[in-house]
């Protein structure tokens, strides 16, 4: 009787009941307006074809007539590296990057510092501006030789240019980025926080078949609880990535938060299968499906923000 008491549950059935996040509408975290998919995708589709453009990490930018590389490119901290452009023009000087976001500010890092002043300061809030109808954050600065720089969210990181000389035109050169693959977001509620979703969602999903496909076809304890750890790692590695993202409305700080508690329900899970004790694999199980249940209705709502 105590043997059948602690008996595992065969994982085919748990997995039954587990709901199926992170795919269909849950990956699709939309946009709305110029930014949105349906513009982007015209944008990318009708760049002429001897003309794709230049290349800026993931990133394209056709250039207009009066703007060309600049052999010594403006010098800024964090736009720099085999992802940025230096340019120039009779106007002044720019610098165009692709970069990750090392917060809300969606700037990098070392700009960010830079901008926070020597005490490293949060970055002032940038300023949202449309520009040939796309939705920029705007930051005016006092770095030397640097009036402005503005931040442009895609799928594919953040396009982030700055420029000296005449502010009034440099924004244009964004108006010439794509994303091939990819597509320009919108600004919307938390931009950042939105991008590093887009980005992370689909890598999430495919841990998750990967994994949940071997948690289905463990024959063994062992197996079963490296599966389950697989899943726990991944959950955990996506919370930390979204963490510096995050605002202080309540979904910003909700999303890592359940990402962690999902990891630490998938650990519980592995520490079931490897004692064996069916009953605590249950339980993990279903805390599992109850809170893949509430992370898919919260990504919906970060669908709706948009």
């Amino acid at each position: 009787m105590m043997a059948a008491a602690r008996r595992l549950p065969t994982t085919t059935a748990l997995l039954a009941g587990l709901v199926a996040v992170l795919v269909g509408g849950a990956i699709g975290i939309g946009v709305r307006g110029r930014n949105s998919d349906e513009a982007a995708t015209t944008v990318v589709t009708t760049a002429p074809a001897v003309n794709p453009g230049i290349p800026v990490g993931d990133l394209r930018v056709a250039l207009s007539d009066d703007w060309q590389r600049d052999a010594t490119p403006l010098r800024v901290p964090g736009l720099d590296g085999p992802r940025s452009l230096g340019l120039t023009s009779t106007q002044g000087s720019a610098v165009l990057a692709q970069v990750d976001p090392a917060g809300p500010s969606l700037l990098p890092a070392a700009l960010e510092q830079a901008l926070g002043g020597a005490k490293g300061d949060q970055v002032a809030s940038g300023t949202p501006v449309s520009v040939g109808g796309l939705n920029l954050l705007h930051y005016t600065v006092t770095l030397p030789n640097l009036l402005g720089v503005y931040a442009m969210p895609t799928t594919k990181g953040v396009a982030v240019l700055a420029c000296t000389g005449d502010v009034a035109t440099c924004p244009d050169l964004l108006a010439g980025v794509t994303v091939p693959g990819g597509r320009i977001l919108g600004l919307g509620q938390d931009p950042a926080m939105h991008a590093g979703l887009v980005a992370l969602v689909p890598r999430l999903a495919a841990q998750r078949r990967q994994y949940r496909s071997g948690l289905a076809q463990a024959t063994t304890p062992a197996a079963r609880a490296a599966a389950a750890s697989a899943l726990a790692d991944a959950y955990t590695a996506a919370g930390n990535t979204l963490l510096p993202l995050r605002t202080q409305s309540a979904d910003s700080v909700a999303t890592p938060r359940l990402l962690w508690r999902l990891a630490r329900e998938y650990r519980d899970l592995a520490a079931a299968a490897t004692g064996q004790d069916g009953a605590a694999f249950a339980q993990a199980g279903a805390r599992i499906s109850a809170d893949e249940q509430q992370l898919d209705d919260l990504l919906a709502r970060w669908q709706a923000k948009r």
